[in-house]
């Protein structure tokens, strides 16, 4: 399913705002009211794109047993122009208590480790669209990432950018690339650029 940008995947617990996953659910049990549906993933509420959902626990288990080993790939649109066009980012993260996630030293206690792959596609004089691959799944590793290198993504106040031009954090999941538990079959998932983010990054 693909969820849009500004809307929780799951409820907190903190707030009874609106979730994509009760969405989901309801509409699937608006057909069938005995239907399930378990969250496998989760995506930033200010981060758009595909989220994958299970209809039973057991498959739900397995899928998140292999999960840092499905490809998953985002398209961002970053300031600027970046100098170099493809590479490899690896941090160590620490969440502080207002859980701003930042950039720790290697060998600081409860640290983890974040890689992210990115390559630019397109570039225009301010911005850049660029197709990411990451290899772990850390809280909000890409949006530091990108402000680590001097590229914040468009519209990510938290995390160092000043353009508000979109109105959203321009991030989005666009490709997902898994194995079926059932029938260990490769399953590949793969949503539209936002045509906003290209138009910028002409």
């Amino acid at each position: 399913a693909e969820k849009p940008a500004g809307l929780l995947t799951i409820s907190t617990g903190k707030t009874d705002a609106p979730t994509f996953f009760r969405m989901v659910s309801d509409y699937i049990k608006s057909s069938n009211p005995k239907s399930r549906l378990f969250i496998v993933h989760r995506l930033d509420r200010e981060v758009s794109g595909a989220i994958v959902f299970a209809k039973s626990e057991e498959i739900k288990d397995k899928l998140q047993e292999e999960w840092q080993s499905f490809e998953k790939r985002y398209i961002a649109l970053v300031e600027g122009r970046m100098r170099e066009k493809a590479g490899r980012i690896e941090n160590f993260l620490l969440e502080n208590k207002a859980m701003v996630v930042y950039v720790a030293d290697k060998n600081a206690a409860s640290a983890k480790k974040a890689i992210t792959n990115y390559s630019v596609i397109q570039e225009s004089a301010k911005f850049s669209l660029v197709s990411i691959k990451i290899e772990t799944g850390r809280k909000n590793q890409i949006r530091v990432a990108m402000k680590h290198i001097f590229h914040p993504i468009v519209g990510d106040t938290k995390y160092g950018s000043k353009d508000k031009i979109l109105r959203r954090v321009c991030l989005h999941a666009y490709k997902l690339i898994l194995t079926n538990p059932l029938t260990k079959k490769e399953m590949k998932f793969e949503l539209e650029i936002p045509k906003d983010f290209k138009r910028l990054a002409k």
